[in-house]
């Protein structure tokens, strides 16, 4: 039998967790907030496999969405990408917290 350590993030305060992100190649997380984990593809928590990588997700999480923006610039007529962090204020530290979960892989 082997043990795997998983790690999800809850927030405390409701126990919901951050689901996984659903859109083109696992984008879109800083968009995701905490939902009651119902068993469906949409509401199914959000599992890394170091508590290191659920600390960077979260830290990243916690400054807000991201979002593309672009534009023309009138001055020497280059068009530009870039991203950009909206803060969502509603986000907090102290109501989140990294939960270990040990799944036992069985062998024949």
């Amino acid at each position: 039998m082997y043990t795997v350590p998983l790690f999800a993030i809850r927030h405390k305060p409701t126990g919901n967790y951050l689901p996984r992100p659903l859109g083109r190649q696992g984008r879109g997380g800083s968009h995701l907030e905490s939902v009651e984990p119902t068993g469906t593809k949409e509401t199914r928590p959000r599992f890394f496999e170091t508590e290191r990588a659920a600390k960077v997700f979260l830290t990243g999480w916690l400054k807000g969405k991201v979002v593309r923006t672009s534009g023309y610039d009138s001055i020497n007529g280059e068009y530009w990408e870039g991203l950009d962090v909206v803060p969502v204020p509603t986000r907090r530290a102290d109501e989140m917290e990294i939960i270990e979960y040990c799944v036992d892989l069985y062998t024949r």
